[in-house]
């Protein structure tokens, strides 16, 4: 899909997702973290898609409502979101994002403990 398009498809599927998830009753500790990084993972490719299209104040938004698992990832695109042009950071971003994609398709694939959570709790997903 085009590059354009990536932030509303971004924003529905984190509003799917965060919709899902509103839906499980926490039952264990563990639990929780996985979806706060089920969210995390979510919001990252947003701001991502933010920064990419040029939209800086919702990417950096976006960024510091992550939890700290993604601290450095937070430590350097923010400040490099200042720093550098626009147009020059948006595109480091997509090279950077579809080198990615070509060499590896790991990051579509779900953790095993991210699936074994959602296992879990199939019975909410699928109301």
């Amino acid at each position: 899909t085009d590059w354009s398009i990536q932030p509303k498809m971004k924003e529905v599927g984190l509003r799917v997702v965060e919709s899902a998830l509103a839906t499980i009753e926490i039952e264990e500790k563990s639990c929780n973290s996985n979806k706060q990084h089920v969210l995390d993972n979510y919001k990252f490719k947003l701001a991502i898609s933010y920064f990419a299209n040029g939209l800086l104040n919702p990417g950096r938004r976006t960024l510091s409502e992550m939890s700290n698992d993604y601290l450095v990832e937070k430590t350097l695109l923010i400040p490099a979101s200042f720093i550098l042009p626009t147009f020059l950071f948006g595109a480091c971003l997509r090279y950077l994002w579809s080198k990615r994609q070509n060499s590896s398709f790991v990051w579509t694939e779900m953790s095993p403990k991210i699936r074994e959570w959602i296992d879990k709790h199939n019975k909410h997903l699928n109301c």
